[in-house]
């Protein structure tokens, strides 16, 4: 499962969080956030290129590994949750994959306000392609 987020350092609208260098310095690449548990079962070390795929899209940005995602046991299940930055886009200083691309188009019908924030998704290590 995955939840879309913001970092401090990019609270307002990308439109404005995108074009201030300053910010883009704190904050230079989109990142997926994981449990150590999940980035364990898959391979994944801190920093490494991951595609993160749902029914919609797939995106690839590196992992930050932390102990603040914990798995959740759900009845007799673990669920585990991945975090992706919501501030990246195609447009300002600051471009990257775009959690929108991975987000479902659905809203609530009564405000239409878009339900942006948990999807399914999966999370793989991604191989780097060598070189010759």
């Amino acid at each position: 499962m995955a939840i879309t987020c913001r970092v401090s350092e990019n609270w307002q609208a990308g439109g404005m969080s995108r074009k201030l260098r300053w910010l883009i310095e704190l904050v230079p690449n989109a990142f997926v956030e994981m449990s150590k548990e999940l980035a364990a079962s898959r391979g994944i070390l801190n920093g490494d290129l991951v595609a993160v795929r749902s029914a919609r899209g797939e995106i690839t940005v590196n992992a930050v590994v932390t102990g603040r995602l914990k798995p959740l046991s759900v009845g007799d299940r673990v669920i585990e949750q991945v975090a992706i930055i919501w501030h990246f886009g195609y447009a300002g200083k600051a471009t990257g994959p775009s959690a929108n691309v991975l987000t479902p188009l659905v809203g609530d019908a009564d405000t239409m306000i878009p339900e942006y924030k948990a999807f399914l998704c999966d999370v793989r290590k991604r191989e780097v392609e060598k070189t010759q």
